[in-house]
């Protein structure tokens, strides 16, 4: 970004000005809001071409100006002029230099026992905070581009929830459960990551993946035994790859592979490790148990393991469908008071990325238009 055009980032200010208006207008009339503003990433021709500039008159300066403005950048010799967010004129010793600022910074904002943050900067980022006593989150995301990040963490359920759009990846976290939708080829890719939380706790490594037709490419669960010092100390695996069929397997310490059918003891041990996940409620487990019990299904029934890959009939996309169903549902709590238009789009887009499957194709194009004709008629 830093690279980019003055005209760029000249337009790109002026989107960040509008989107300052935007969440300001909320904060005062909805909210009835008051907070510190403050202005950062600083540049002063004048305060650099000072001979002796160093970090006392640098805090002398701040201290002056009621510490409204962070100055300490200067001191890096490489500071450039850009574009900046916010001109002022600033007091040193009395006398009024100029300054511009490159970011504002709102902080301190409370409203109704919740406490607020909001960050601009002139190349288009944006960043939110919120927390009150039930819940917290924060997002990121830019004025410019589709790009946007979302945390949430869920107080009373202790559920943390991700909710992220990069380089056409939407990537949604529900604890240990990774959802990746590419709109780059269609797939669908699902990882979970189960530590052990003791040292000698078995740990689980659990990834599957979807074509565009919602056919199971591969899916492959891992689990690793530890010793009481939290080493691996022996891996069982399942894998099912639509080209090699269905393979379970065990590995020893130092990587001896091993087939667990020619091992009563490994058979044993393996049953007993995977039976907590079976019985298990959690969300994530719920889809391993689902995806164990295909396998069981398959081998002990004697169906064509293929049918493990196509159609969804033993194993597919439905077994995700709560789990999505619960992200969204926390998306849906936090849309309704967001103060910026912007990143209200960002979180429908998350929510209905499902029924998206062509977004960057046919969906943004549309959306992309029917708010520049709103722009149109407000103007």
């Amino acid at each position: 970004m830093e690279n980019i055009s003055k005209a760029a980032q000249k337009e790109i200010v002026g989107q960040v000005l509008d989107e300052m208006k935007e969440i300001e207008k909320v904060a005062v009339e909805d909210w009835n809001a008051t907070w510190k503003e403050q202005y950062t990433n600083a540049y002063s021709k004048d305060l650099l071409e000072h001979g002796d500039l160093s970090y006392q008159m640098i805090d002398d300066i701040e201290k002056e100006n009621n510490n409204y403005y962070d100055l300490k950048n200067l001191l890096n010799k490489d500071v450039k002029g850009k574009v900046p967010l916010k001109k002022v004129k600033l007091l040193v010793n009395g006398e009024k230099i100029d300054c511009d600022f490159g970011k504002v910074i709102w902080s301190n904002m409370k409203t109704n026992n919740t406490l607020r943050l909001f960050s601009f900067d002139n190349y288009g980022n944006v960043e939110m905070f919120k927390e009150n006593k039930n819940s917290s989150y924060d997002a990121r995301y830019n004025i410019s581009d589709d790009d946007f990040y979302i945390g949430m963490n869920n107080k009373k359920s202790k559920n943390q929830i991700i909710v992220e759009n990069k380089d056409k990846k939407l990537t949604k976290c529900f604890n240990n459960f990774k959802l990746i939708q590419d709109f780059n080829d269609g797939t669908k890719t699902v990882k979970i990551d189960c530590k052990n939380k003791l040292k000698n706790d078995p740990s689980i490594h659990f990834e599957s993946r979807y074509d565009s037709d919602r056919n199971l490419e591969y899916a492959f669960l891992k689990i690793d035994k530890h010793k009481s010092n939290g080493k691996v100390n022996g891996t069982y695996r399942i894998d099912a790859n639509w080209q090699k069929g269905i393979r379970v397997s065990y590995y020893s310490r130092k990587g001896n592979k091993q087939s667990i059918e020619e091992n009563p003891q490994l058979i044993e041990e393996f049953s007993d490790l995977i039976l907590p996940i079976l019985t298990s409620k959690t969300e994530e487990n719920i889809y391993i148990s689902s995806f164990i019990n295909a396998i069981k299904n398959i081998t002990n029934n004697n169906i064509n393991e293929n049918d493990l890959f196509y159609e969804n009939n033993y194993f597919g996309l439905n077994s995700i469908d709560l789990i999505e169903n619960k992200i969204d549902d926390e998306l849906r709590t936090i849309k309704g008071e967001i103060p910026s238009n912007k990143l209200i789009n960002n979180i429908h887009f998350a929510i209905n990325s499902r029924k998206l499957p062509n977004y960057y194709d046919e969906y943004r194009p549309n959306m992309l238009k029917k708010q520049a004709k709103k722009q149109s008629h407000t103007k």
